[in-house]
Parts: structure tokens; C-alpha cells; sequence
């Protein structure tokens, strides 16, 4: 289970038992998180997020490694929604800007 903190941190427990199990540090500060969301198989793990320097982004996870494998850069307003598609094949984002952006999740 991933939760967004306060702090800005994005911890990870095992739901049954709610043991902490790691937290999550990114490349770039992670600042005002306002979005989260696995993919389908449980393999990636999205954070959509807005930083105090007016970077909008959503930072990807492999959650077999818990590497950091990609940052989606692309609104001008903090990135409010994150989704999977069902089969996981694409990552919506929505942003304050009032826009939508598919990524493909093929070459992550």
C-alpha cells in the first residue's frame, strides 16, 4: 500500500500487516503530492506531484526494484490525476492546466 505523507514522502507498507516497508526518495524533491496510483499488474507506481520551484510532474516506480525509472515532465499546472488504463498499457495524466496527456508505458 503506498501512502502520500504529509512531508512529502511517499512510504510503502504491506497492507495485511501495515508494516513500513521503504520510503520513497526521488531524483527531484518530491513537493505537494497530489495524486497516486499502481498500474493494473501492480508493476509501476505513479506520483503526481507539484514542486515549490513550478515543476509539474508525475514520477514513475518499478515496484520490483523500487528504482525510479521515469519522469514525465508536460503540464503547466500540478499534475492532480494519475491513472492507469486497464490493461496498463498507458498512464493518463490531468493537470490544473485543463489537460489530459496518454504516455505510453512500452519503453519504461
Amino acid at each position: 500500500m503506498a501512502v502520500a505523507e504529509i512531508e512529502n514522502k511517499v512510504r510503502i507498507y504491506e497492507a495485511a500487516s501495515g508494516v513500513l516497508l521503504r520510503i520513497l526518495e526521488a531524483k527531484v524533491p518530491m513537493r505537494n503530492i497530489l495524486d497516486l496510483a499502481y498500474s493494473p499488474d501492480a508493476r509501476w507506481l505513479a506520483v503526481g506531484q507539484q514542486s515549490n520551484d513550478e515543476t509539474r510532474e508525475v514520477i514513475v516506480w518499478d515496484t520490483g526494484t523500487w528504482k525510479e525509472v521515469v519522469v514525465l515532465p508536460g503540464h503547466s499546472r500540478g499534475v492532480r490525476g494519475v491513472r492507469f488504463t486497464p490493461g496498463g498499457d498507458d498512464l493518463l495524466t490531468a493537470s490544473g492546466d485543463q489537460v489530459v496527456r496518454q504516455w505510453s508505458t512500452a519503453n519504461w
